[in-house]
C-alpha cells in the first residue's frame, strides 16, 4: 500500500464522526500508541546494549524480533487510521508514517552495522522498497525518489565504513580496558582511595577511547566524501534533504578537546560522594517494630530508599526480610518460601500481607487513637510534653492525608475528634483554642476548623510555651507570705477548734475508726476518695481535720511507703488491687469489718531450719542464670518462681533494664485473688534461662511486672534438705541461699518444660517433699519441726493454711488441717 496515495485518498473521503464514534476512535488509537511505545522501548533497550559494547548474538536476535513486531503493530495502526477516514486520522497517519520510516531505517542500520562488526558481511536491508505500482502512480516524483535512493545508498555505505572503523578501534582498546578492569577489581579490596584512582584511570581511558573512535569516524567520513565527489561526475546535488532521512552528526567531535583535560580530583570527589550516598541510603532504613501506627512511615522510607538504589525484586525481598520485625518477618519468610523462584510475585504478596496485617486503615486508626488517648493531661509544669503531643498530631495528620486513610480519620475534622485532645491541654490554652476556633468558623463559614488548623495551633503553643525568652518562673517568692496573712491566721483558728479528744469518725460507716483503717474507703479510686473528702470538707493530706491541704501542719506518715506527703488512706498502690491493702489487721464484724484486732503480722526472714523458733515454708523457687540472645556474654543470677497457676511468664523491670531492653509499654489485664486489674508493662523476647548444671530453656515472651512476690523465706536451701532423712540425698544438688540473687522471674504455664517432674522424693504426709525439674531440685512444704509456725503473710495468687484459726505466731500446728481463705481477700 502506497502511503502517499492513501493519504491523498483519505483527504478526499474524510467525514465527520459522532461523539461516541470519536470517543471510540481515541480509545483505540491510545491502545495502538501504547503498544507501539512498549515495543519501541524494548528496541531502545536492545540498541543501548549494542551501542554500549554489550552486543551478543541473543541481543541481536531479540532486536530483530522486536523490529518485526514493531512493523507488524505499525501496519495494524496504519490500517486502522486508513479505515477511519477523518481529518485527525489523516494527520496522525502522516506523522506516524514519517516516524516509522525514520525509526525503522535507523534500527536496520544498527543491525547491519552490528552484523558487519561480527562477521564482516553487509546484509541487505529488510525495509520494503516501494512497489512498482506505487512508482507508476507517482511517476511525477520518480526522479526525486531515484535521487533519494542514491542518497540513501551513499549514506548506507558511509554508515558501514564508520561502523567498521569503529569496531576496529574498539577491538584495539578491548584488551587494555579488560586489564584495567582487572586492576580495578584487585584494588577495590584495599581502600577507597585506590578505588578512586582506578576509577579516574578508567574514565581517562574511556575518554581517550571515545576521542580515538571519534577521530576514526571523522576520517571515514572524509574518505567517503572524497570517493563520493569522484564518483558523482558532476551530478546535481539536491538542495534540500528529505525529512525522512536523518542527518548524520558525529557523536564526539565537539568534546574531543575537553576529554583530554579530565581532572582526576573531580573524579575522586564524585566517587567519594557516591560511596557516601550509598552508606547514607542504607542507614536511612530502620527496622519495623510491628506497630501499625508506625507502618505507614516505615513503608514510605523503605520504598523511597529501594527506588533510589534501584534494587531488583530479589534484592528488595532480602531487604524486607532484614528490616522487618519479629512477627512481620515470619510472614515474609513464609511467603518467600511459598513462592520460591518467583521473586516478583513473592514481593507483591509480601507487601499485600504487610498492608493487610499492619497497614489496614482500621488497625492504623485504632493504634493512632490509642496512642493519642494515652497522652497524659498536660499542665504548665509539663510544657515540654506539648512537643510530644504535637508530634503525635503531626503523625496523625500525615497518615490522614493519604487517600486510603482519609475517610476513616475524617472525624478528626470535627469537634468529636478534637475535643478529647483539647481536654488534655491547660485551661489557658483551652481558652485560646476556643477563641481561635470561633474566629476561624466566622471567617470561613464552616462548622468546625480542619484538623490541620488544630495541629498548627498545638505546635505554635508548644514553641511559645517552651521559648526561654518567656520563662517567667522565679525561685524567689518573698512577697507571697505577706500577701495572705489572713488566710494563715484563719487556718490556725480552724485547727484549734478541732476536738482532739474524740475518736475520728469514718465518713462512710460513721464508726469510730479512721479513714486509714477503712478498707472500703481505700478500695475506691483516688478520684473517688478525693471527691468524698471534698464533700465533707476534709483535708486531702491528713484526712482528719476540716481544713485545706495548703494549711495542714499535721505530722503524718504513710504506713505503706513511709512517705510524709499523704496518709495511708490516700496511698496509691501500683498493683491496682481492689482493696489496696497488702496485709492489714482484721476488724470485728460489728462495725462493718473495719475495727482493729490484736492479730499480729508474720514477716519471717528465716533462712535455715528453725528448731523451736519462727517457721519456714518452702515453695517452687530455683536459682538460675538468665541470658539474652543479643548479649550472650552477659548473664544475671536470679531466683525464679515456678508457678503453674499463672498462664503467662512475668519478669521484673530490673532484668529488662540490666540487658538494655527498650520496648513500648503496653496495657494488659492481670487477674488474681483480689480481682481483675489493668496494668502497663513492656514485653520482651529472646531470653534464655540456664540452670546451675547447664540445662538451657528458651523463655517465651515475657511481660514486665514489678510486683512479683519476693518472699525470700520461701526459698529452699540445702540445710532444709539435709535435715530430713528422705531429702538428705539431694542436699548436695540444692545450693545454699544466695544473698545477692533476687526473685525477679515467674515462669508460668506458657513454658511447660519447666514444670515437667523428672524425679520426686516423698516422706511422711506432713513432711515437705522434693521434685526434680529441668531447672533443678525444689522443695515444697513446711520445713520446721512438726509443721509448726506457719507464716501468716499472704502471697499473691497463694492461700496458706491457718492452724485452727488461731493467730499466735508460736502456736504449733496439729495434724488435722483446715483450708480457709485469708480475710484480706474478702
Amino acid at each position: 500500500m502506497d502511503t502517499a496515495e492513501t493519504v491523498d485518498d483519505l483527504k478526499q473521503r474524510e467525514h465527520t464522526m459522532t461523539e461516541k464514534g470519536l470517543e471510540l476512535f481515541h480509545t483505540t488509537m491510545d491502545k495502538h500508541i501504547k503498544t507501539l511505545k512498549r515495543v519501541s522501548s524494548k528496541i531502545d533497550e536492545h540498541c543501548f546494549k549494542i551501542t554500549s559494547g554489550q552486543m551478543d548474538h541473543d541481543t541481536l536476535e531479540l532486536l530483530k524480533l522486536s523490529l518485526e513486531k514493531y512493523i507488524k503493530k505499525s501496519d495494524d495502526y496504519i490500517s486502522f487510521l486508513t479505515h477511519t477516514k477523518t481529518a485527525e486520522a489523516t494527520s496522525e497517519l502522516e506523522e506516524h508514517t514519517k516516524f516509522r520510516e525514520d525509526f525503522v531505517y535507523k534500527v536496520e542500520g544498527l543491525i547491519r552495522s552490528s552484523i558487519a562488526e561480527t562477521t564482516g558481511f553487509q546484509p541487505k536491508s529488510t525495509l520494503k522498497e516501494p512497489s512498482v505500482k506505487s512508482h507508476k502512480k507517482t511517476s511525477k516524483k520518480s526522479l526525486s525518489k531515484a535521487s533519494l535512493r542514491s542518497s540513501n545508498s551513499s549514506v548506507l555505505r558511509q554508515k558501514a565504513k564508520i561502523s567498521a572503523e569503529t569496531a576496529r578501534k574498539k577491538l584495539e582498546f578491548a584488551q587494555e580496558e579488560s586489564d584495567l578492569l582487572t586492576q580495578k577489581a584487585e584494588y577495590e579490596a584495599t581502600c577507597i582511595i585506590e578505588k578512586a584512582k582506578l576509577a579516574a584511570k578508567e574514565k581517562g581511558l574511556s575518554a581517550r577511547k571515545e576521542a580515538a573512535v571519534a577521530m576514526a569516524e571523522l576520517n571515514a567520513i572524509e574518505e567517503d566524501e572524497t570517493e563520493s565527489e569522484s564518483s558523482d561526475n558532476g551530478s546535481e546535488i539536491p538542495s534540500q534533504l528529505d525529512p525522512s532521512v536523518p542527518s548524520f552528526k558525529p557523536s564526539n567531535l565537539l568534546t574531543t578537546k575537553e576529554t583530554k583535560h579530565v581532572k582526576q580530583e573531580d573524579v575522586n570527589n564524585n566517587f567519594a560522594m557516591f560511596l557516601m550516598k550509598k552508606d547514607l541510603l542504607s542507614s536511612r532504613i530502620h527496622k519495623f517494630d510491628d506497630c501499625p501506627e508506625n507502618y505507614v512511615s516505615w513503608k514510605d522510607t523503605f520504598k523511597r530508599v529501594v527506588h533510589e538504589i534501584g534494587a531488583t525484586a530479589t534484592e528488595e525481598l532480602d531487604l524486607l526480610l532484614q528490616y522487618t520485625g519479629v512477627n512481620s518477618r515470619k510472614q515474609v519468610i513464609s511467603i518467600k518460601v511459598a513462592n520460591a523462584g518467583y521473586p516478583t510475585s513473592a514481593l507483591e504478596r509480601a507487601w499485600n500481607r504487610l498492608d493487610s496485617r499492619y497497614g489496614s486503615p482500621e488497625k492504623v486508626e485504632t493504634a493512632l487513637k490509642m496512642k493519642l488517648s494515652s497522652m497524659p493531661k498536660i499542665s504548665y509544669k509539663d510544657k515540654n510534653k506539648l512537643y510530644e503531643l504535637s508530634d503525635v498530631l503531626a503523625e496523625i495528620q500525615a497518615v490522614k492525608e493519604k487517600p486510603e486513610y482519609s475517610a476513616l480519620l475524617s472525624f478528626y475534622d470535627t469537634a468529636v475528634g478534637v475535643n478529647p485532645t483539647i481536654s488534655k491541654l491547660p485551661a489557658g490554652l483551652q481558652s485560646k483554642w476556643r477563641d481561635r476556633a470561633a474566629s476561624y468558623k466566622r471567617k470561613h463559614c464552616v462548622i468546625f476548623p480542619p484538623f490541620t488548623f488544630f495541629c498548627d495551633f498545638v505546635l505554635e503553643m508548644a514553641e511559645v510555651m517552651n521559648d526561654p525568652s518567656f520563662d517567667f518562673e522565679f525561685s524567689g517568692t518573698s512577697h507571697e507570705p505577706r500577701n495572705r496573712p489572713t488566710n494563715r491566721n484563719v487556718s490556725v483558728a480552724k485547727t484549734e477548734i478541732v476536738n482532739n479528744t474524740n475518736t475520728p469518725k469514718c465518713i462512710i460507716h460513721k464508726a469510730n475508726h479512721s479513714l486509714d483503717d477503712c478498707r472500703v474507703f481505700r478500695q475506691k479510686t483516688l478520684d473517688e476518695r478525693r471527691s468524698l473528702l471534698k464533700q465533707h470538707g476534709i483535708c486531702f493530706r491528713c484526712c482528719v481535720s476540716k481544713h485545706l491541704r495548703k494549711d495542714c501542719h499535721e505530722n503524718i506518715k504513710c504506713s505503706e511507703c513511709k512517705g510524709t506527703s499523704h496518709t495511708t488512706a490516700m496511698h496509691v498502690f501500683k498493683i491496682g488491687s481492689q482493696d489496696g491493702i497488702k496485709s492489714k489487721p482484721e476488724a470485728s464484724v460489728s462495725n462493718y469489718g473495719e475495727e482493729k484486732s490484736p492479730k499480729e503480722e508474720v514477716n519471717s526472714k528465716c533462712t535455715e531450719v528453725c528448731k523451736g523458733g519462727v517457721g519456714k515454708s518452702c515453695a517452687k523457687i530455683v536459682l538460675l542464670d538468665i541470658l539474652h540472645a543479643q548479649k550472650p556474654n552477659s548473664r544475671m543470677r536470679i531466683y525464679a518462681i515456678i508457678d503453674e497457676q499463672s498462664n503467662s511468664s512475668l519478669v521484673h523491670g530490673d532484668i529488662l533494664d540490666y540487658f538494655g531492653i527498650e520496648a513500648e509499654s503496653r496495657q494488659y489485664s492481670l487477674s488474681s485473688c483480689s480481682g481483675k486489674v489493668m496494668m502497663n508493662g513492656r514485653r520482651a523476647s529472646g531470653f534464655v534461662v540456664q540452670s546451675l548444671d547447664g540445662q538451657n530453656l528458651e523463655l517465651p515472651t515475657l511481660i514486665e511486672c514489678d510486683m512479683i512476690p519476693n518472699n525470700r523465706n520461701e526459698i529452699p536451701t540445702c540445710d532444709v534438705a539435709a535435715y530430713y532423712q528422705h531429702l538428705a540425698s539431694i542436699a548436695q544438688f540444692i545450693p545454699p541461699l544466695d544473698a545477692e540473687a533476687k526473685i525477679l522471674l515467674l515462669i508460668g504455664r506458657d513454658l511447660m518444660q519447666a514444670h515437667h517432674v523428672l524425679d520426686q522424693k516423698i516422706g511422711k504426709p506432713y513432711q515437705p517433699y522434693a521434685q526434680r525439674l529441668k531447672l533443678g531440685w525444689i522443695i515444697v512444704g513446711e520445713s520446721c519441726l512438726d509443721g509448726a509456725h506457719i507464716p501468716k503473710d499472704a502471697s499473691v495468687l497463694k492461700t496458706f493454711i491457718d492452724v485452727n484459726g488461731k493467730s499466735s505466731v508460736l502456736e504449733p500446728c496439729s495434724r488435722p488441717r483446715k483450708m480457709t481463705t485469708n480475710r484480706v481477700y474478702r
